[in-house]
């Protein structure tokens, strides 16, 4: 059974962090060409027309897990041969366009397919910084004349409550106990989709974990019909 889920009114933050990402990709696969310029006078001079808070943004560049900061993936992205730069905006480009991903014509998602492993990894990396630890510390949005913080456990009860009229787990169609976020497209595969608002889904604990959907596509990517592997012969 299929369920309609209304995306809570934060959702708008969403599309600030998703251009943040944008933005700062764009600038070290098309402009930043030595990666030892690349510090926090770079990022704050990139990302200028976002507005981002400047206290928050410095926090932002030294956001770390496994002694990696933001700031030193982003060097290493900058590090990237001209060929692997192209790939990635070509891939950023497409999968920010996951809404046409249900449309005709068919509209097939890149992720990181286009890129060899270690620019993979550093891409994968980069990208996941933005949801973990970003959603959890949280983000300043710029609102007008003010910041608003966007975290990701008042994100998760604004899901709830505004799908209130959903009793069930979307994914298992089971009671939603442990109500947890997760990704529709695997972040590990689709990181340029990390942060989407359409890629966020809120589901039970159990269809969370390892061993249940976990990393697995929910559809068959790159070929003609995409949901061709939802229903088996008997």
């Amino acid at each position: 059974m299929l369920y309609e889920l209304h995306l809570p009114d934060s959702a708008r933050y969403l599309d600030w962090v998703v251009a943040l990402q944008h933005c700062l990709l764009e600038g070290l696969c098309q402009h930043a060409t030595q990666p030892a310029h690349v510090d926090e006078a770079w990022v704050e001079q990139c990302t200028r027309a976002l507005n981002p808070d400047p206290d928050w943004l410095r926090r932002f560049c030294g956001w770390s897990r496994e002694s990696k900061s933001l700031l030193e993936l982003m060097r290493r992205i900058a590090g990237f041969p001209p060929a692997a730069k192209d790939a990635v905006i070509v891939a950023l480009d497409n999968d920010l366009k996951v809404h046409q991903a249900f449309n005709a014509p068919i509209h097939n998602l890149i992720g990181v397919t286009n890129l060899d492993h270690a620019h993979a990894e550093t891409i994968k990396e980069f990208c996941e910084r933005f949801y973990d630890p970003g959603f959890d510390r949280g983000y300043q949005v710029p609102d007008g004349n003010q910041y608003i913080e966007l975290r990701r456990t008042k994100y998760v009860d604004e899901f709830k409550n505004k799908n209130e009229h959903v009793q069930v787990c979307p994914f298992c169609d089971g009671y939603p106990t442990g109500i947890e976020l997760d990704h529709f497209y695997p972040k590990r595969q689709y990181p340029y989709l990390s942060c989407h608002q359409l890629n966020l889904v809120p589901i039970c604990h159990d269809c969370n974990k390892p061993g249940a959907k976990h990393q697995t596509p929910p559809l068959t990517t790159l070929t003609l019909d995409q949901t061709q592997d939802w229903f088996l012969a008997t």
